[in-house]
């Protein structure tokens, strides 16, 4: 059963505590409450070390998808333009003009199926 941070270290800090409180009595009966406390902090801690590390690394993702998306954007518009000026200079009913236009409506015509496709799903 998977937990959230928060619940997961509340949990544990939850128990820590609970150790710290009882410690004299759970000693006397055997057991390594000292040992238990300091094994449980220090995963506990290690858990919030990575868990933000994540976070860091998920914030990264997100700039870079940004800076992807912004990428391939550029790239697509520049080589559209550059289509636009082999039909302008070419004239429309050129073979070059024809496949530059059969070329763009092929990328675009995937392009809205994958976009439906992610829709349906």
């Amino acid at each position: 059963m998977a937990h959230t941070t928060t619940e997961t270290i509340g949990f544990c800090e939850g128990v820590i505590e609970l150790l710290a409180q009882h410690r004299d009595v759970l000693a006397g009966r055997g057991l390594n409450v000292d040992g238990w406390h300091a094994r449980l902090r220090s995963v506990t801690t290690n858990a919030l070390k990575v868990n933000a590390e994540q976070q860091a690394q998920k914030a990264r993702l997100r700039e870079m998808t940004a800076m992807s998306v912004a990428a391939l954007d550029g790239a697509y518009v520049e080589a559209s333009s550059m289509l636009n000026g082999v039909m302008g200079t070419l004239g429309n009913r050129n073979e070059a003009s024809i496949q530059a236009a059969r070329l763009r409506s092929a990328v675009n015509r995937r392009a809205k199926k994958a976009r439906v496709d992610t829709k349906a799903a």
